[in-house]
């Protein structure tokens, strides 16, 4: 599903950073909605310091709602703005 592709693969071929190729879009983006975004933030809230809890109860609450970012959001968003190729497919 997730594949990699080395650094220097990317050199030979004239362009710099990391691929990342994410096949089986629409089966990831079904792993990683809202169930998996809940329950992720769940154990986010049992571990986080005290002056987060807050943030997560807040982004808790609207994923509980269905609303707010995903997991799949968050794993996109990492990558948004660095020197890493991302293809969806």
């Amino acid at each position: 599903m997730i594949a990699a592709i080395p650094a220097r693969r990317l050199r030979d071929a004239g362009g710099p950073g990391i691929q990342l190729r994410l096949d089986e879009l629409a089966a990831l983006k079904g792993c990683l909605r809202l169930p998996e975004t809940v329950r992720q933030l769940e154990r986010r809230l049992a571990r986080c310091h005290p002056s987060n809890r807050p943030r997560v109860q807040e982004e808790l609450a609207l994923a509980v709602r269905s609303e707010g970012r995903t997991v799949f959001d968050w794993i996109v968003g990492i990558f948004a703005g660095r020197q890493v190729t991302l293809e969806l497919l």
